[in-house]
């Protein structure tokens, strides 16, 4: 009888030696505690800041932040001269609505190459340094809108870094409403960020195309 359940044993053991079981992979403890935090921290506050900024340059641009005004134009100038790409910055004079602010030395946020003597409906905006300004209306809004979509994004996977830093340990199997919750806390401003910069791109080409019947009309 021992013997065959040794023969019976036989080939299991064998196969078990072909196919030995592979261990759990572990993070090497350097990018656990310094790769994977440097990681983290650098995503989530890019995102982070990258959301902010741009958030606020859209409200300027919508027209919620910032204070109205018009803003003439002195000159504008290439500040980058390779013949592929350019970035105008303009210079012009600003006055307010109400007519209580003005500023003779006005800078232009992502200007164009406009002619002098340009009028443009501008708002204030609260992130420049001195007296700068943007201007107003649904173009000016939808590129601030994609970028902080993006930093949404960013800063969501910033934050799974975070939590997969977490070391593994032995629970009970997450019940549906946990699972939930965690997809919430981790995914959900990715999410929310991915959902923005889309539903701008397909806004941006439904205006496009607007524009370009109207065009041809």
């Amino acid at each position: 009888m021992p013997d065959m359940q040794k023969q019976s044993t036989g080939p299991q053991s064998k196969a078990e030696e072909g196919n030995p079981k592979k261990p759990p992979a572990n993070h090497h403890p350097a990018w656990r505690y310094f790769g994977a935090p440097v990681l983290g921290i650098a995503i989530t506050f890019g995102g982070l800041a990258l959301a902010i900024g741009s958030g606020t340059n859209a409200a300027v641009s919508a027209g919620v932040l910032g204070t109205p005004g018009t803003y003439t134009v002195s000159d504008c100038y290439d500040t980058d001269h390779r013949s592929h790409h350019s970035s105008y910055e303009c210079e012009g004079t600003f006055r307010s609505d109400d007519g209580t602010s003005s500023s003779f030395d006005a800078a232009l946020d992502e200007a164009q190459d406009y002619p002098a003597d340009e009028k443009l409906r501008v708002r204030e905006n609260p992130l420049g340094s001195g007296d700068t300004y943007r201007e107003t209306g649904l173009w000016p809004t939808l590129f601030p809108v994609f970028l902080a979509g993006v930093g949404l994004v960013f800063l969501g996977l910033g934050l799974s870094v975070f939590k997969q830093m977490k070391a593994p340990k032995p629970t009970k199997p997450a019940t549906p409403r946990n699972a939930s919750d965690k997809l919430t806390v981790t995914q959900a401003i990715g999410m929310t960020g991915g959902l923005i910069a889309l539903l701008d791109v397909v806004v941006a080409l439904i205006a496009g195309l607007v524009r370009l019947v109207m065009f041809l009309v």
